[in-house]
């Protein structure tokens, strides 16, 4: 059967999946890789059998010379491409933000803490003593597949832009680094105010003040 040449960077590839390959001592720039089941191997390993020979070689298990992979290389590095690929989706940023809207304001932020959620609310009676209505920004999202920066940068746009939209806002407030995701002084023709987290500002009252005079200027001009 055929043998592969396989380089360092695939080698890992390999590795990570849990599929070990050994390098021989006779070839030590190159990774040879023979058709058959590691699985077999270790088969062969418990139950104490003769070894198996592939081609014109003979593999002793438990004393192996060289690892064997599924004869199909190509198909091997695949899932290997696949499995790096499934790695970097599990590590895309991921959001949970409350979104609370009324004629006139939206404000968004973590609300990982009643007390969070109670201070948003507060920012909003600076606008608008109507109940706002409630919503949450999620990413990755369910049912969309692309999870890269650019996409969460589009759908969190997007989203923001129907949010004001809908309140009809003349001020949108962003709390947190991870609210403030959108490199912008406005959206829809509303001025943003970006701010410390809730949670921040119930243990920093100076960044209160600060907020609240950035939302009473803002007020005064629109």
């Amino acid at each position: 059967m055929a043998s592969a040449k396989l380089d360092s960077r695939r080698h890992r590839m390999l590795t990570d999946m849990g599929i070990e390959v050994w390098r021989r001592r006779s070839e030590p720039a190159g990774i040879e890789v023979k058709a058959e089941s590691a699985h077999a191997l270790a088969s062969a390993a418990a139950s104490g059998s003769p070894p198996h020979t592939t081609g014109s070689r003979s593999v002793r298990a438990g004393a192996l010379a060289e690892e064997v992979v599924p004869d199909d290389t190509t198909a091997v590095m695949a899932m290997a491409e696949a499995s790096t690929t499934h790695a970097r989706s599990t590590h895309a940023t991921t959001l949970d933000l409350a979104v609370l809207s009324a004629p006139g304001i939206v404000v968004v932020g973590p609300d990982d803490e009643p007390a969070d959620r109670k201070i948003m609310q507060g920012i909003m009676l600076a606008v608008t003593t109507q109940q706002p209505r409630h919503a949450r920004f999620l990413w990755p999202q369910p049912g969309y597949r692309d999870s890269s920066e650019v996409a969460l940068e589009r759908a969190y746009t997007a989203f923001l832009q129907g949010q004001t939209r809908r309140a009809q806002a003349r001020v949108v407030v962003l709390m947190s680094s991870m609210a403030q995701r959108t490199p912008t002084d406005a959206i829809d023709g509303a001025p943003v105010i970006g701010s410390p987290s809730a949670a921040e500002l119930r243990i920093d009252p100076a960044g209160k003040r600060s907020l609240w005079m950035k939302l009473a200027r803002h007020l005064k001009k629109s």
